[in-house]
């Protein structure tokens, strides 16, 4: 565990792996992780076999596997780990996914537990990529069940209560640690106290609201320029019963927003026998909370997929609503100095649209780098090495997020010719994924992170969709008729 100058957080610590030369800068005793939420655990996950002792210091008093965290205002929201962040997360933590499933958590596989409408149709995913896996769980579940096996590693300890408020650092401008003011305990009647903490290395996974940028000021860096999109996402969400047996039909279910009618759904099957819905609307639609109105919603969109789930089915519980402002990317990666020994990860780097749902994958994904990163280059430029080990899945990341949100007319950003040469032959390759299993399978592996955007144009897909492209089906044709010129989500 880190150093503290105040005595009260000290423990014994344990030896480094000796995959880190136990010389010099390359000896990691201590490290701090701010911030328990996905980004942070699987961060400490990642670099544990390579330090001492990690602590990991939230704000937040940590809740039950059941119970939604304060500090995660989009806890009690539809959250999708891409199969790629899940198979990644298996890697930092073997066994979790039985783990998930055990404390209750839906796993998804193959083509018949996925109704995917998207572009106007269904896609055909009858030779969906056995790789292609889903977990079915609310945000809470998720978090508990890999909060707690983090929690078992013999070198980490996460502490509650404790707000950092910046960096603390040597004349040379090397991280050596964090300044904090801890909460205190009124069960026990301890007070508030403020003090620092040092450490080898510090990992900022705090989130969108990082503030590092402000703290490299404060030490008299420059901070990250910022990329953004506005999207002005906002969702409502609710929970259901569901009933289960057989004939029960897919257990995601998306509607899609269409270019031009900005409004979908999403639905999930997760534990307790619930599905957890989430209608979202881009631009400024706000989805409704009324249960009769929230229906009718969906009820409105171009797909009764998500409305059939619903019409009859129980709701338990209130309604929930959030909201996203913009796709951003800060530029750490074209930073040209950057303190030693400090590291900023999730989506403190990049934090795209809830409803591209990348947010949890990109970070897993990210910490596995990171703790590849640190084995590689050791703790002292960890930062620049880690940004640009980074930096493509960023990019991906965020390009995907943002062709799909450019399609919507209102949505402002650059539509450059890359986009609009992209957008053309996706206007093609669209409908044939309705009806093609080739097709919609390449296209569900890139949704799904397990291949790069580019491989859409691969010979064994581009000739379909030069050749057969563009073609839409009677069904997908007619879907987007569905909404009435007097409806309140008709453009």
């Amino acid at each position: 565990m880190p150093r503290a100058e105040s005595g009260s957080l000290s423990r014994t610590r344990t030896e480094p792996s000796p995959s880190i030369d136990q010389v010099g800068e390359r000896v990691v005793r201590d490290a701090i992780v701010l911030g328990a939420s996905i980004a942070g655990l699987a961060a400490a996950a990642a670099v544990a076999p390579h330090v001492g002792a990690i602590t990991i210091l939230e704000r937040d008093r940590l809740p039950g596997v059941d119970e939604t965290r304060k500090g995660v205002p989009q806890g009690r929201h539809v959250h999708l780990m891409k199969p790629a962040g899940l198979h990644a997360l298996e890697r930092l933590l073997p066994g979790i996914e039985d783990d998930l499933e055990q404390a209750g958590a839906q796993v998804l596989r193959g083509g018949d537990d996925f109704g995917l409408h998207l572009g106007g149709g269904r896609l055909e995913l009858s030779d969906l990529n056995p790789a292609f896996a889903l977990v079915g769980a609310t945000r809470p579940l998720i978090e508990g069940v890999v909060r707690e096996r983090v929690r078992a590693l013999p070198n980490v300890e996460v502490r509650t209560g404790y707000d950092v408020t910046g960096l603390t650092a040597d004349d040379a401008g090397t991280v050596t640690g964090v300044r904090f003011r801890h909460q205190g305990s009124p069960a026990t009647g301890a007070s508030a106290t403020t003090d620092t903490l040092r450490a080898d290395l510090v990992i900022d996974a705090t989130g969108r609201g990082s503030r590092a940028p402000r703290w490299l000021s404060d030490l008299g860096f420059a901070s990250p320029s910022e990329e953004a999109v506005h999207v002005d996402l906002r969702y409502a969400t609710r929970l259901f019963r569901r009933r289960t047996g057989a004939g029960q039909g897919p257990r995601n279910v998306v509607v899609a927003p269409l270019p031009g009618k900005p409004s979908g759904a999403v639905a999930l099957a997760v534990e307790g026998h619930r599905w957890v819905v989430t209608l979202v609307g881009m631009v400024g639609i706000q989805p409704p909370t009324e249960i009769e109105a929230f229906r009718a919603y969906a009820r409105a969109l171009w797909s009764p997929a998500v409305h059939d789930l619903i019409a009859d089915s129980e709701p338990i519980g209130d309604a929930a609503t959030g909201g996203f402002p913009s796709n951003t990317r800060r530029r750490y990666d074209e930073l040209r100095t950057f303190p030693r020994r400090f590291v900023v990860t999730g989506d403190a780097l990049g934090a795209t649209s809830p409803v591209n749902a990348l947010g949890l994958s990109m970070a897993v994904l990210s910490a596995e780098k990171l703790g590849e990163t640190l084995a590689r280059v050791g703790p002292a430029r960890i930062g620049p090495a880690f940004f640009r080990s980074t930096r493509r899945l960023v990019a991906e990341a965020t390009t995907q997020a943002v062709d799909n949100d450019l399609r919507h007319p209102a949505v402002q950003g650059p539509r450059t010719l890359r986009w609009r040469v992209i957008d053309a032959y996706a206007k093609r390759l669209m409908p044939l994924a309705h009806r093609d299993p080739v097709v919609g399978r390449a296209l569900a592996d890139v949704m799904g992170f397990l291949a790069p955007g580019p491989s859409l144009m691969r010979p064994n897909v581009a000739w379909r969709v030069l050749l057969r492209g563009g073609r839409r089906s009677t069904a997908a044709s007619a879907a987007p008729s569905r909404v009435r010129q007097d409806d309140p989500l008709a453009p």
